[in-house]
């Protein structure tokens, strides 16, 4: 387990939260198997949803939380997420996260950078992205 996730959850252990994260973490830790949203922890722990929207990033990044499903509140979506005590598929949900970011980067890349980049990293990053794999020789 990394120090930063580790130092986390002893926080939330000891009850000495000295983070927005932290208070983040705690809430669905707390919420158990059904989970909480943005639209739930905007109000319980008052933050804006963009404060939110970035400390789920990170928790994520970590592997510490996933995705359990969807539900409307008039016309907005919400994602409802669940901690995730189990090392093993921690190391296995941050795995994907950093597979997902890195198509994304990518992406992007080939989309606004193609003008700048030598021919051969370009077809490299295309062939990443259609077979879906970390490139090995870059």
């Amino acid at each position: 387990m990394k120090a930063k996730v580790e130092t986390w959850l002893e926080q939330i252990r000891t009850g000495a939260i000295k983070s927005n994260l932290v208070r983040v973490l705690k809430h669905i830790q707390d919420a158990g198997i059904h989970g909480t949203s943005i639209y739930d922890m905007r109000e319980t722990l008052g933050m804006s949803h963009q404060s939110l929207t970035a400390t789920i990033s990170q928790l994520a990044d970590e592997g510490l939380l996933f995705e359990g499903g969807q539900f409307q509140v008039k016309t907005s979506w919400y994602t409802i997420y669940i901690y995730v005590s189990n090392e093993d598929a921690r190391k296995e949900i941050a795995q994907k996260r950093k597979q997902e970011k890195f198509m994304q980067w990518i992406e992007r890349g080939l989309n606004e950078y193609s003008d700048m980049m030598m021919p051969e990293l370009e077809q490299q990053l295309n062939y990443e992205k259609h077979f879906d794999a970390i490139p090995l020789g870059i």
